[in-house]
């Protein structure tokens, strides 16, 4: 905490002026002018751990006052506070957007999401924006020497085609400065690259009285972790400039993973740093919403769930008018309006589908490598309790010990071919099961057809693609603790009724009536999942992987 030097009143970051300032008597002072000399020389400096009892979320201040607020999963309790000694960064980016700057600008947000809870559009909510520097990895990627590269030109000559192969050189001489992740593992990469991008011109030597008033969060993901994505990102960005460049106009040019292996790309410098970020979180049912503001730029980026009540009030609002529209246009069959309602239901059981593998990879944070690292140094932290336990009763250690997970870039990229490898098996899968299905239904729908029913043999189309769609869901639910239902059981259920029915071909437009009425309703159950659904996808776990109490690192 800093202490004004006029009346002893607690001093803290003012944003519009950049300057340190005294709530007491409004003094200002430079923020470098309240660090000691020998201080700026050393590599440390002392903070004050807040620590949620609810979530084990960690914040740390250079203020000693009471934290009575979890930004992480939003609770309203007082968080535990301890003395420690952290690394110091290299570079900070002080906010520039005040608090007003950020509610402004999320309250712009809400007025489009219609559908939100009105908990996220409620004024008192709204004020629990919380200023928190967020750690960040600052690479500088380097691309220098002589590069050959292969290119080719092809004409056609009569008959034949006729390709010229040249080697093209160039002296290579590239820099990109400010590639920037974030190191956090509780800070969602998701997030954090929507945030994006964050201008680095602005960053300025750290000083702890830039956190005056403020929170932050360290780093606990290891820089390499980030080094071969901003390599790659480099390499990128300099064969786009190649091919669109005058001289390699015209020709053909290897692959773009064979150029990257091409090009000399090397990480010259990492430093670390911290980044704005206003955070506001909206917990329900074991669950966080989060919203997040650039405190640099002011973009918005925030997890919006769906109201179900106010999603079938404006469905219903807007269906009458679009249903009064069409019966005054149109004149259509009851068969036709049946098969297309079989259309609908697959249509919705692919979103399912779709919809389960996105939340899947969210809930497994398999497209989050920061989460990972949480995990990896979690089940370290478990074994080194474990290990202490068994040396505190004299145990055998063997038994107890784990081989740790490790993520690197290398495990991440198996992962990512592992994953690929099983969904091709799982698509062969589901096409050898479909062969004897298809083989059944070879003769309803040559009968169908002859009848002069193309109704059927849509339906049956529909049918096809709705089984695949249902499998395809149901194996990525498996995956889900979230989600404890098979959602697609309705629409499916539309489809098979919607083909029973066409293929029946009953006379009396009654029966396709019914038809429609049925699987309007079936389908509406996995409508109702699907939204479900989505705010799982639209909110996250409570943070900390998991936290069961207990403060590991008393």
């Amino acid at each position: 905490m800093y202490a004004c030097r006029g009346c002893g009143g607690t001093l803290k970051f003012d944003i519009a002026s950049q300057q340190l300032k005294c709530e007491s008597c409004s003094n200002e002072y430079n923020p470098y002018d309240m660090e000691q000399a020998t201080e700026a020389e050393q590599d440390d400096y002392d903070v004050t751990v807040f620590k949620c009892p609810q979530c084990g979320g960690e914040i740390y201040s250079t203020d000693n006052t009471a934290a009575g607020f979890c930004s992480f999963c939003g609770a309203s309790t007082v968080l535990t506070g301890r003395l420690k000694k952290e690394k110091r960064v290299n570079y900070i980016i002080p906010f520039k957007q005040t608090k007003e700057d950020c509610k402004k600008a999320y309250k712009k947000l809400m007025r489009h999401a219609i559908f939100a809870p009105k908990e996220l559009k409620d004024e008192k909510n709204i004020d629990g924006f919380r200023g928190i520097y967020m750690p960040y990895w600052v690479y500088y990627v380097k691309q220098q020497g002589h590069v050959r590269i292969h290119g080719t030109k092809s004409h056609r000559s009569g008959d034949y085609i006729i390709t010229r192969h040249y080697g093209l050189h160039m002296d290579l001489d590239a820099h990109y400065k400010g590639l920037s992740y974030d190191a956090s593992s509780s800070f969602a990469d998701t997030i954090s690259k929507k945030l994006a991008p964050y201008n680095v011109k602005n960053m300025k030597a750290f000083t702890p009285s830039y956190l005056s008033g403020f929170y932050a969060d360290m780093s606990d993901v290891p820089p390499q972790i980030y080094g071969e994505e901003a390599k790659e990102f480099a390499a990128d960005e300099t064969i786009h400039f190649v091919k669109n460049s005058r001289e390699a106009k015209g020709y053909s040019l290897d692959s773009t993973d064979k150029l990257r292996r091409m090009l000399p790309t090397n990480v010259e410098q990492t430093n670390s740093a911290m980044f704005p970020v206003w955070f506001l979180s909206y917990q329900n049912k074991g669950r966080v919403a989060y919203a997040t503001v650039n405190g640099q730029t002011g973009k918005v980026v925030a997890d919006l769930p769906v109201d179900i009540k106010k999603y079938l009030f404006g469905s219903l609002i807007l269906a009458i008018p679009i249903i009064l529209l069409l019966n005054a246009m149109l004149t259509l069959r009851p068969s036709v309006v049946l098969s297309m309602v079989s259309v609908l239901a697959a249509i919705v059981v692919c979103v399912h589908a779709s919809e389960m593998k996105q939340i899947a990879v969210a809930e497994n944070y398999e497209d989050d490598i920061g989460a990972q690292i949480g995990m990896e140094n979690k089940q370290k932290m478990e074994q080194a309790a474990r290990e202490q336990a068994a040396r505190e009763m004299a145990g055998d250690l063997e038994d107890l010990v784990d081989t740790p997970y490790v993520v690197t870039e290398a495990n991440t990229k198996k992962n990512k071919t592992a994953k690929g490898r099983k969904n091709v098996g799982g698509m062969i899968g589901v096409t050898i099961f479909m062969i004897p299905i298809f083989s059944m239904l070879i003769w309803p729908v040559l009968a169908g057809f002859l009848r002069g029913s193309e109704s059927c043999v849509l339906a049956l189309i529909a049918l096809i693609i709705a089984i695949i769609g249902t499998s395809s869901s149901v194996s990525h639910a498996k995956r889900i603790t979230a989600v404890r239902n098979m959602g697609t059981a309705g629409a499916l259920a539309a489809v098979i009724l919607a083909f029973m029915i066409l293929f029946w071909n009953p006379v009396s437009d009654l029966w396709y009536y019914g038809g429609v009425i049925a699987a309007l309703l079936t389908v509406g159950f996995t409508l109702m999942d699907l939204i479900r659904s989505y705010n799982v996808l639209a909110t996250r776990r409570l943070p900390q992987f998991d936290y069961r109490g207990g403060d590991d690192l008393a």
